[in-house]
């Protein structure tokens, strides 16, 4: 079928909002100055209690919320600038093609692409890594103290989920598991080359 949308209207990511849970409780985390050791654990418990490929939803949902608190700063760092901006967008194109993918499959009872489902979960510990890696990045160069728990509890969650998803794929293809890991450290190679060249022309 070749007529998917290609474009996440304002219900359907409301929809994705709710029903992903996490980005609720995310985003009022933001505005406070001392976010709470059990507010950070109940957030780790949401993560958990996802599958990989939701999770990376809901990763992206609170990626482009942290991004977009993290521009607004008026004290964060240049280099601060250029990780938000990387991960701002790395998230919106992991909403949209995973929270497509989800909505699809929601509204259309399960009938979507199978070549596009199978490219997704191929992607999906890449993308994770590619996450976990970037939060880890903004937590170690931030002061905000709510920047650093809420980036070091998703850090956590996306490599773990990450494991998990490679574990399903190993199970489905065991003699992909080296080129995954060389791809995974690639990807995570160019990313942080890009950073250093943002960060360098501005």
């Amino acid at each position: 079928m070749n007529d998917f949308k290609t474009s996440l209207t304002q219900p359907e990511l409301g929809t994705l909002y709710v029903e992903m849970v996490v980005p609720l409780h995310f985003q009022p985390c933001l505005q406070q100055s001392n976010v709470e050791k059990k507010t950070i654990l109940a957030m780790h418990q949401m993560f958990a209690d996802q599958r990989p490929d939701t999770a990376l939803i809901s990763f992206g949902l609170c990626g482009i919320m942290l991004a977009n608190h993290l521009l607004r700063s008026e004290h964060a760092p240049q280099e601060m600038g250029v990780l938000a901006t990387e991960l701002k967008y790395f998230c919106i194109d992991i909403a949209e093609r995973y929270g497509r993918a989800w909505i699809n499959a929601r509204e259309d009872y399960g009938h979507c692409d199978p070549e596009e489902e199978k490219e997704l979960l191929i992607e999906c510990p890449d993308n994770l890594n590619a996450f976990g890696s970037i939060v880890q990045e903004i937590h170690e160069l931030s002061d905000e103290q709510t920047v650093v728990e809420l980036a070091k509890m998703m850090e956590y969650q996306a490599y773990a989920h990450a494991n998990i998803a490679e574990s399903y794929l190993e199970m489905l293809d065991p003699e992909k598991k080296r080129c995954r890991w060389i791809r995974s450290r690639h990807l995570m190679n160019i990313q942080r080359q890009s950073a250093f060249i943002k960060q360098s022309s501005l």
